[in-house]
């Protein structure tokens, strides 16, 4: 008894055409600035919402550049909740970051492409320092914890934030040896700052060096 209406981000036409309860923006860093000439698409789509008391929006987004992403916006608009382990050892939650991880990653080199055989990966609580495998820390309870709860009061709105590092389909030494193999290249850094750490990346090409 529904419709579903699928557009692209630059098709004003389409964003403006009739009432939509729903509103599912995908990828929205990757979208248009401008409908056309109409301006910011997202606005434009969601003013569709307007004879709905109960419409709903949601956004969801690879972040991209710092400082020029949608959705670190829109994260910041609200509750900002992180996806923390419990750790097996202290029993605070805690979001796991690329920095509390240590393994070990001898370099081979044959031709001109280096190889990594990682091995030894544990993670460190920040709280009390206890060491934990991976499988001990996928294995523990987890929640949602806001860093900005009084948003959904303010405004209505809940954001979160996942990362590579809490995927059942991702092993950490995957996303260990893509950060190795990318070390160098700002590109390919950034890739692996966007897609597995889940954070936004700084293009600090025009920074002078420290020294």
């Amino acid at each position: 008894g529904g419709i579903i209406t699928l557009c692209g981000s630059g098709e004003a036409a389409d964003l403006c055409s009739k009432p939509i309860r729903y509103i599912f923006g995908d990828e929205r860093d990757r979208w248009e600035e401008s409908a056309g000439k109409e301006g910011d698409p997202w606005e434009l789509a969601r003013t569709r919402q307007l004879t709905f008391y109960n419409s709903k929006a949601v956004e969801v987004s690879t972040p991209t550049i710092k400082g020029s992403s949608n959705i670190e916006t829109s994260y910041n608009e609200g509750t900002m909740e992180r996806w923390c382990n419990k750790c097996p050892h202290c029993g605070e939650y805690s979001e796991i970051p690329f920095e509390q991880i240590r393994s070990q990653y001898p370099e081979n080199i044959v031709g001109n492409a280096k190889n990594f055989a990682v091995s030894d990966i544990f993670y460190i609580c920040p709280e009390c320092g206890g060491v934990s495998t991976e499988r001990e820390i996928k294995g523990q309870d987890a929640k949602w914890i806001a860093d900005n709860p009084n948003a959904y009061e303010k405004n209505h709105t809940r954001s979160f934030r996942l990362t590579s590092w809490v995927s059942p389909w991702s092993p950490w030494e995957a996303s260990i040896i893509k950060y190795l193999e990318a070390v160098g290249d700002p590109g390919k850094m950034q890739v692996v700052y966007n897609t597995r750490f889940g954070q936004l990346w700084e293009n600090r090409g025009e920074i002078e060096d420290e020294d």
